[in-house]
């Protein structure tokens, strides 16, 4: 499992960047609701041509068959695995008012957990972050591995790991200049850091 993501790439060069600067796995979004949509279905193969042999994740907010593409490792989506996915990464996004115990009884039996606030209409890439203590909480409390999203970004996911102590991190809208296009140097930053921080 891997423990430094780049998520929400839209562009072939910001993908093999992030890949040659450090990154572990790499996501794009298939949910067409979001402005970090991937409509370019030649990516995941013009990323692979370039080398790039690291985890490439296509990410739901919530799964829609029809918009499951070809090339991808895994997927992330709400909740348990759809019967036609093998490889799943599921996503918990707890409600404001639910306590720490609701989520672990929420991602009961789960082995893995990407945590990521909960928004009314949007299925993440919001830039909101989680409450730290409940986060640290819970990743004490969780069974399997946690990977903590939401309001990450290249100067605060140091001591986001050092607080929450995630088994990884994943980091979309804090890195780009617009919705879907990085900042190399907040890429190259951010991957630095995570990496740093987790020794």
């Amino acid at each position: 499992m891997w423990r430094v993501k780049v998520c929400g790439l839209t562009r072939a060069e910001d993908a093999i960047f992030a890949a040659q600067h450090g990154a572990e796995a790499l996501g794009f979004v298939l949910e067409p609701k979001s402005p970090r949509f991937l409509n370019d279905h030649e990516l995941p193969a013009l990323v692979r041509a370039s080398n790039v042999s690291i985890p490439l994740i296509g990410v739901f907010a919530k799964y829609e068959s029809e918009y499951l593409l070809p090339g991808f490792d895994a997927y992330q989506g709400e909740g348990t695995a759809p019967s036609e996915i093998s490889s799943w990464i599921p996503v918990f996004r707890p409600k404001p008012q639910d306590s720490v115990q609701d989520w672990i009884k929420a991602t009961e039996g789960w082995s893995v957990a990407l945590l990521d606030p909960f928004h009314e209409f949007l299925g993440g890439g919001t830039g909101q972050q989680l409450d730290l203590g409940r986060s640290a909480e819970f990743v004490r409390e969780f069974s399997g591995k946690v990977i903590l999203a939401g309001g990450i970004n290249a100067g605060n996911v140091a001591n986001l790991i050092k607080t929450v102590k995630p088994w990884g991190v994943d980091a979309s809208s804090g890195l780009e200049t617009s919705p879907g296009v990085k900042s190399t140097a907040l890429v190259e930053r951010y991957i630095g850091e995570a990496l740093s921080a987790f020794g």
